[in-house]
Formats: structure tokens, C-alpha cells, sequence
């Protein structure tokens, strides 16, 4: 027992960091699932704090592409645990894996429902830091693919940043602004933004934009802001997308969209037949695709939880 009204049923996944169980709600008779923190964390305040703050900023966001936090706290033997919908699906990375290279209407739809997860996470003054494929969630409703953002265990409010801040990397850094590479103080909502353009580059072409041996290497190539135009990996992209791309990845975040939905409002337009082929915006500085890089996507450990489961915020 987790609590008198949750019994856990079986486990989903085990990790180094922690592990997932479905459980049963005992007066309503519904399963959720159950995310506890490995006990070697338990004692460590810095991982006890991030547990909790990723159970306050899911329950703060009341958006429906959040999956949602139904409780969290301590069990009888003391140990951290959050309580949450349980969802059945895959991974976006687990899709990418098993798919390849994703339809480009399919990939407009991840990043617009993803997006409005962002959207009002940013205007909370929440920041995620952490996205790529992995905190995709793709389950389906009504049969059309329906998007839940996971894992907000590294989210900070920008305020917090700013004061509280150590500079340390915080986050996975092959889908990790510039900015953020460098330092995690004085972030805002357009690293988020970096991020999801980099997590639809590899949606749409099955592969990374910027690859590094090392995070100095990595570090280095995302500051050329060189990289090959999703066209020239897939013929068949638009060169409008290309363009959103190139604004996606700015190296300077006042050149990237100005909010996750300006983001999301811009690729349905790019990949609109009426605008396929014309110039949609106009790029500043030089962050033209270059000569090949050599790219190599490192296997990410499984989260199929079936996982079953901010600076100034843009208004």
C-alpha cells in the first residue's frame, strides 16, 4: 500500500533515478500511475526537491496536454511518491525508433499540442528545460495522436533562476539551447522553444541537428549555428519549413518566435500548401545550413511509462 487508498497493482518501469508502478485507487475503483524515488535519492535534499517540484509545476499547469498530477507526498516508510494519471502509449523518442522519420502533418501536430502545454507553463513563469522525445508522451484519443509534456523535475520558475542559480548544466544537452548549454541562470521561456525546434528537426528527419563527442564538442557545433536544412536530409520538406527551422535555432533568443504559440502558429502556416515554396520570414544574422555535420543520436534509456501513465513569460 501506498497510502489506505492506493494499492499498488504491478510495476511499469525501473530506473537508476526511480520507478513507476500502476496502482489502484481504492473508493473509485481507477488505476493511476505511481512514480516513487529510488531510496538511494531519498536522503539527498537536492533530489528530494527536484521530485517535488516536478509534482507543484504539473499540478500548477491545468493544461490537458500536462499529465495530470493527482497527489504526492511521503509513504508510511517515509518514501517520496507522486501520484498521476495513468497513460498508455509511447514515447515520441520510442516512435521515432519505431517509425523512423514521422509525417510532417504528424510532427506539426506533437509540436502545436506540446506547445500549448509550454504556452501556459511560460506564462505561470515556468520554465521545463528538459525538452526532447523522451517528455513526449503520445497516447491517442478519439484515434488522433494526443500529446502529454512528462517530467518537469528540472522546471524553475525564471525568478528562482535568476537568485538561486548555481550555473551548473542542467538538462540533456543534445537538445539544449546555446544559452542553456553554457549556463542554467537567467534562462527563459525561448530555451524551451530552442528546444522543441530541435526535438521536430529530429522528428522530421530522424536525426539531431548538432551531434558533439563530448559536451564541449557539442557545445562548440551549436554555436556555429550551423546545420544541414531539414530538405536537404528529406526532399520532400517544404523550403518554408526550412525557413522555420533556421528562426526555430537562432543562435541570439530575441531572433527565435516570441512564444510557444507564435512557435506552433508559424510551422502550421509553413506547412500549408498555400505557402509551400514561399519565403515566410525573414531570418537575422548567419545561420544558413552549412556543410554536413557528421550526426549520431545516442540510444536514450527506455521511459515508456506507458510512462503510463521564464523570464518574462510571452503573454
Amino acid at each position: 500500500m501506498v497510502t489506505p487508498a492506493l494499492r499498488l497493482v504491478r510495476i511499469l518501469r525501473r530506473g537508476g533515478m526511480g520507478s513507476i508502478w500502476v496502482a489502484e485507487r481504492l473508493p473509485l475503483k481507477s488505476q493511476v500511475a505511481v512514480k516513487f524515488m529510488s531510496p538511494e535519492f531519498a536522503d539527498d535534499p537536492g533530489y528530494v526537491e527536484r521530485f517535488r517540484r516536478e509534482a507543484v509545476a504539473a499540478a500548477q499547469i491545468t493544461s490537458p496536454h500536462v499529465a495530470q498530477v493527482l497527489d504526492h507526498g511521503l509513504t508510511a516508510e517515509g518514501m517520496p511518491y507522486i501520484a498521476m494519471e495513468l497513460l498508455r502509449g509511447e514515447d515520441l523518442r520510442a516512435r521515432i525508433r519505431r517509425l523512423g522519420r514521422l509525417p510532417l502533418g504528424e510532427v506539426a501536430r506533437i509540436v502545436t499540442q506540446a506547445a500549448k502545454a509550454l504556452g501556459q507553463a511560460h506564462r505561470l513563469g515556468i520554465i521545463h528545460r528538459d525538452i526532447k522525445p523522451d517528455n513526449l508522451f503520445l497516447t491517442e484519443v478519439d484515434g488522433e495522436t494526443f500529446v502529454k509534456v512528462l517530467d518537469f523535475g528540472i522546471a524553475r520558475r525564471a525568478r528562482d533562476m535568476r537568485v538561486t542559480s548555481t550555473g551548473n548544466v542542467v538538462g540533456t544537452p543534445l537538445y539544449m539551447s546555446p544559452e542553456q548549454l553554457i549556463s542554467s541562470k537567467d534562462l527563459d521561456f525561448r530555451a524551451d522553444l530552442w528546444s522543441l525546434g530541435v526535438v521536430a528537426y529530429h522528428a522530421i528527419t530522424g536525426q539531431a541537428p548538432f551531434f558533439g563527442d563530448s559536451l564541449a564538442a557539442l557545445t562548440l557545433l551549436v554555436h556555429t549555428a550551423k546545420f544541414k536544412p531539414p530538405s536537404a536530409l528529406r526532399p520532400e520538406v517544404p523550403p518554408a519549413l526550412d525557413d522555420w527551422m533556421r528562426r526555430a535555432l537562432q543562435l541570439d533568443p530575441t531572433a527565435r518566435f516570441g512564444s510557444a504559440k507564435e512557435m506552433a502558429d508559424a510551422l502550421e502556416r509553413a506547412l500549408s500548401p498555400r505557402r509551400r515554396g514561399a519565403e515566410a520570414w525573414a531570418t537575422t544574422g548567419d545561420t544558413g545550413a552549412e556543410s554536413p555535420i557528421t550526426m549520431r543520436v545516442p540510444s536514450a534509456p527506455e521511459t515508456a511509462v506507458t510512462r503510463h501513465h521564464a523570464a518574462p513569460a510571452p503573454s
